[in-house]
C-alpha cells in the first residue's frame, strides 16, 4: 500500500479486476479505496482507480453502486446467474421452493 502512495508513482494508473469471488474483493477493495473519508487509502489525493468486474456476485447495495459507477464497472456474460443472485432472489427462490414443498400439485 505505501507504494500506491509514492509520489514516483503519482501519475501511475491503478485497475483492479478478478472474475467471480475475486471480482467481489476488487470491487469491495476499490469501493473502501475509493472512499473520501479514508485517510488509509493508499492512493493518495490524486489516485486514479478503476475497478473491473467479471462475473461478480452482488456485494453492495444500488445506492452504493451507483455512487460509485464512474469507478466500477461489471461484466456479466450472457445468463451467468452469479451476477444476477441476490438476497432477493435467494428469498424468493427459498419461498418458491417452499410453496412446492407444501403444495406439489402448484
Amino acid at each position: 500500500a505505501a507504494l500506491l502512495a509514492d509520489r514516483r508513482y503519482a501519475g501511475y494508473r491503478l485497475i483492479l479486476t478478478g472474475h467471480s469471488l475475486g471480482a467481489a474483493v476488487a470491487v469491495l477493495v476499490a469501493a473502501l479505496w475509493l472512499e473520501p473519508s479514508n485517510s488509509k487509502s493508499p492512493l493518495g489525493p490524486n489516485g486514479y482507480l478503476r475497478c473491473i468486474g467479471y462475473g461478480m456476485p452482488a456485494v453492495m447495495s444500488s445506492d452504493l453502486g451507483a455512487s460509485l459507477s464512474d469507478n466500477i464497472v461489471a461484466v456479466v456474460c450472457g445468463t451467468d446467474m452469479v451476477p444476477r443472485f441476490s438476497l432477493g432472489s435467494a428469498i424468493r427462490l427459498r419461498d418458491a421452493m417452499l410453496g412446492l414443498w407444501r403444495d406439489p400439485e402448484l
